[in-house]
């Protein structure tokens, strides 16, 4: 048994070579909708999306640099053809907005700083 992320698994799940037992994301992946998630399955308030990719700018990039990135980048996810190759590696293209980034990135440093804290993690 392991746990790997989807883009390195999906391949082996599709040619067979390997069984999937759940997703750990909060819903079920395009590339493999007969894969429940492990919330779905086993544990309900088991949810871990740490597959998650995003583009960042330095801190002083003006709004309206980050506002064209931002478009360019979302129209290139809703392409079919973008989608289509990104859905079938495991990824699911959202494409939101800087200010829905920025609370989604505090919303996991908030929840993994909460989990290290109760496990009582330490640098070592």
């Amino acid at each position: 048994m392991l746990i790997v992320p989807p883009t390195a698994a999906v391949p082996y799940v599709k040619s067979g070579r390997l069984r999937a037992l759940g997703f750990t994301g909060s819903k079920r992946m395009t590339a493999l909708p007969d894969v429940p998630t492990v919330a779905e399955s086993a544990l309900p308030d088991y949810v871990v999306d740490f597959t998650w990719n995003g583009w960042f700018a330095p801190a002083k990039t003006p709004r309206e640099i980050v506002a064209r990135l931002q478009g360019e980048v979302h129209k290139a996810l809703q392409a079919p053809k973008m989608r289509a190759i990104l859905e079938a590696s495991g990824f699911t293209p959202v494409g939101n907005t800087p200010e829905e980034f920025r609370q989604f990135v505090q919303s996991e440093i908030k929840r993994y700083a909460a989990i290290v804290r109760e496990a009582n993690i330490r640098v070592e």
